[in-house]
């Protein structure tokens, strides 16, 4: 499954989505308020099943918000008109903030929950790639340059463990972000006094939410942890498709961006095959990255409630959320489209494995030289070779210490790019079977969404 920005946008962040979050919460407040005799039971009933945005005029709510300015009050207007006798008792001791913020987290709670479905998504796929490319040789590269051989599954092993993390730096931030703040306009329980507490538990306990200590109305520092944890996403996916973007070049070959046959890379050359969907994910990627600067930024909110600064942070949210998880499943939909060039890999690996396999020849050599002697000895020898294979390995064969100390056969096999990529195909089999399990404890807690958070 795939969907858009615009497709996340409608579904979590439209009118309607956003007013039905705000029915949902005074159908639950009604309800608990007359478990503890604030409000009679019957009027509760009726606002209860009267909460659904299809039964507002929406015509009419717009003409009304319009004229007032304020969303929540025109919305319980309209729901108050519709409930007869028991649209006395809606809104009943509840703040604007307190109606707008936990119709919110219950929109995050399923957006979450997708969220970490999606991910869980990502690291299945990536545990598969890993685990059957943990013997796929290629060459490491640091700086850009030829380091030492790789495997590609000991690569994604990498991108197993960064998401792994991000998913548990995500998770970790729940506990701070879904808590129910209902203390009304200032946040001291003041419409409903020592009933406050009460009446907070168990809207909190109906709407599946823990709860604030103090229920003010200025700490958006949770919203703003929540919100720099989904750039992130930005962060880690670039990286990777970076990497791609890299080894997708021209000369080096050992990705493949899987294109339609009738795909046409330029309009100019013919024979160019471009990139598509790597460069599709860049900006967006930059652009997730970007938000970071504008969450640091938000106006803070001052004294016990400020409109100017929630407000913005809303919309932040309305902007960083819908691009997070589209962000999300393109990078799942790529992964399905990128493969390695395992004959690129192999041949680009041994275009160089008699110089890569230099740091296992000096630490063979360290054994009786030591360690800084023995840098040296073949340091020099690779500079005499300047970059020529033939001359670097007649000059090894060659050498008086190590023909002492190694003999030709062993030589050689220190010498062949297959032995030297220490233990990369372990560590890609070992983080495909993390990575896997990870994926199933992700799926496992989010499939039915978010329970009470405790």
């Amino acid at each position: 499954m795939k969907k858009s920005e615009d497709d996340i946008r409608k579904e979590y962040f439209s009118d309607l989505t956003r007013w039905q979050s705000w029915l949902d919460v005074e159908s639950a407040l009604a309800l608990v308020q007359s478990e503890i005799d604030i409000i009679p039971s019957w009027a509760a009933t009726v606002i209860s099943k009267k909460s659904k945005i299809s039964l507002i005029n929406q015509t009419e709510l717009k003409n009304i918000i319009k004229d007032t300015g304020t969303g929540v009050f025109s919305l319980t207007k309209s729901l108050s008109n519709i409930c007869g006798e028991a649209g006395k008792f809606v809104h009943w001791g509840a703040t604007t903030q307190n109606i707008v913020d936990t119709g919110l987290l219950i929109v995050l709670k399923k957006y979450h929950s997708e969220m970490m479905i999606v991910i869980s998504e990502i690291l299945k796929k990536l545990s598969f790639i890993s685990k059957t490319n943990s013997q796929t040789i290629m060459i490491g590269r640091t700086l850009s340059r030829h380091a030492l051989p790789i495997t590609y599954g000991f690569k994604v092993a990498i991108w197993i463990e960064n998401f792994s993390e991000l998913a548990d730096q995500i998770i970790e931030t729940e506990k701070r972000l879904f808590k129910l703040r209902f203390g009304g306009a200032v946040g001291g329980f003041h419409s409903y006094e020592k009933d406050g507490y009460e009446l907070s538990n168990r809207l909190a306990k109906k709407l599946g939410l823990d709860i604030a200590s103090v229920q003010d109305r200025t700490s958006t520092e949770p919203f703003m942890e929540y919100l720099m944890k989904l750039t992130m996403i930005g962060q880690l996916v670039k990286k990777i498709i970076d990497d791609f973007y890299f080894l997708n070049t021209e000369g080096i070959d050992e990705i493949i961006e899987v294109l339609p046959e009738t795909d046409v890379g330029s309009s100019t050359m013919p024979q160019k095959i471009n990139p598509k969907k790597i460069i599709d994910l860049k900006p967006k990627c930059n652009k997730l990255r970007q938000y970071l600067g504008s969450i640091m930024s938000f106006d803070l909110p001052s004294n016990e409630g400020d409109k100017s600064s929630n407000d913005e942070i809303r919309e932040n949210i309305k902007s960083i959320c819908p691009l997070a998880l589209s962000v999300l499943y393109k990078f799942n939909h790529l992964l399905d489209v990128v493969k390695p060039n395992k004959k690129k890999m192999f041949e680009n690996v041994k275009n160089s494995e008699i110089f890569t396999a230099s740091e296992k020849l000096q630490m063979e050599l360290a054994k009786n030289l030591g360690k800084v002697p023995a840098h040296d000895l073949v340091n020099d020898l690779v500079k005499e070779a300047n970059s020529d294979q033939k001359k670097y390995r007649k000059l090894l064969f060659n050498n008086k210490f190590i023909k002492e100390k190694l003999s030709n056969s062993d030589l050689e096999k220190i010498l062949i790019a297959e032995n030297n990529i220490g233990e990369c195909p372990s560590i890609a089999n070992k983080m495909s079977k993390f990575g896997m399990k990870k994926s199933a404890e992700i799926f496992k807690k989010y499939q039915n969404g978010i329970e009470f958070i405790k």
